[in-house]
């Protein structure tokens, strides 16, 4: 009789025990979201994708910005290719200096 005690008491122990952790997981499971790497708010977004377009049914062009960098990716083909998309500041630069050679041509 009293090993018929000790079995129901560990059963239930071990049943109360189980239900209280899997009710203390659900619990946390907002908190855990909140707080998790992915989920952060004010956390800036390093990487995005800016644009996709299909080309044909297996190969596609990605625009990708990366910490305010850009660059092109095409994907589907034989291999995968990416193209660094010029800063913005170069770019101005380089169309500047591109125009004043241009005048220098012309004069």
């Amino acid at each position: 009789m009293r090993r018929d005690k000790m079995l129901t008491h560990d059963l239930a122990v071990s049943i109360g025990g189980l239900i209280l952790t899997i009710g203390l997981l659900f619990a946390a499971r907002p908190l855990i979201r909140r707080l998790g790497p992915m989920h952060r708010a004010n956390a800036p977004h390093r990487l995005s994708i800016a644009a996709t377009l299909p080309l044909d049914r297996t190969r596609k062009l990605t625009l990708v910005q990366v910490d305010g960098h850009h660059a092109l990716i095409l994907t589907g083909g034989a291999s995968d290719q990416l193209f660094p998309w010029p800063a913005p500041d170069n770019m101005f630069r380089n169309a500047m200096t591109d125009a004043t050679t241009h005048r220098e041509d012309i004069a």
